[in-house]
């Protein structure tokens, strides 16, 4: 198995509503401030940029669509609930850092094995 590094450039965010730079529907990791003391500084979540007035479709097990319109430009999480379930989305608040997230330059078929 190849042991796989990478560097990353972490922008800041100090302005919510100023963020500039994410491209809408790409995966990103966002760091989130944590707000009990006990854990962590800083949380890491996978998260997609969406803009205001987008509309997104997230589809049930059975192709049901759900339509849902974008209110305010942000990093959203969007999580599986399950095959008996649709997915749901959430909007990050508290994102002080987001980076690009570059894909392995090495084929997937190489590195795992699944059995």
């Amino acid at each position: 198995m190849e042991n796989l590094k990478g560097t990353h450039t972490w922008h800041y965010i100090n302005n919510d509503e100023m963020i500039v730079g994410p491209v809408e529907n790409q995966p990103y990791i966002v760091c989130v401030e944590n707000k009990y003391p006990a854990e962590s500084d800083w949380h890491m979540v996978l998260a997609y940029w969406y803009e205001a007035d987008s509309e997104l479709t997230l589809r049930e097990p059975n192709g049901e669509p759900h339509f849902h319109a974008i209110k305010k430009a942000g990093f959203y999480i969007i999580h599986d609930t399950g095959d008996d379930r649709f997915s749901k989305i959430y909007r990050l608040k508290g994102v002080r850092y987001w980076t690009e997230i570059d894909p392995p330059e090495v084929s997937a078929e190489n590195t795992l094995t699944i059995e």
